[in-house]
């Protein structure tokens, strides 16, 4: 994922996601970057370029890990992506975009009281949770786990 902000960290991880001819979002990509068994993948508007059997996106949106989707679209200029100039393309439109989405969630979001943090942080750090460090991290320092708040 290209952008993060400090307060929500991966749980709202933003990019510049890609938007097919018929306004569907692709599947990942695959991409074999060695000889390991590990393949990685991408849903970044560059990769759906429409070269090696992939598809073609005509436009990019913002996208956010939490399963956001942008309203406005973006066209790609492939002639400028495919020079090899890829890096030097910005996408203020899809960025901005994101940064609204994550104003809404910090509107809609209250902190919790420090006392509440500290004991989901013991509680994490009980023998015998695995996998909930994260948990905890997204805790520590700045207390900036948040709850929706009720409607």
């Amino acid at each position: 994922m290209e952008w993060q902000s400090e307060e929500f960290g991966s749980s709202h991880e933003g990019m510049a996601g890609a938007v097919l001819a018929d306004g569907s979002e692709p599947g990942p990509v695959y991409l074999d970057i060695g000889s390991g068994s590990h393949m990685h993948q991408t849903s970044q508007w560059w990769a759906y370029n429409g070269r090696l059997g992939r598809q073609r996106a005509d436009h990019m949106r913002g996208s956010c890990s939490c399963g956001w989707r942008g309203t406005r679209r973006y066209p790609i200029d492939w002639d400028q992506a495919n020079d090899g100039r890829r890096y030097d393309l910005d996408t203020p439109g899809p960025y901005e975009d994101w940064k609204e989405h994550i104003g809404e969630v910090e509107s809609r979001s209250v902190p919790l009281p420090t006392e509440l943090a500290d004991l989901l942080d013991r509680l994490d750090e009980r023998p015998g949770r695995p996998g909930t460090a994260g948990c905890a991290e997204s805790r520590r320092g700045t207390g900036a786990h948040h709850r929706p708040r009720r409607p």
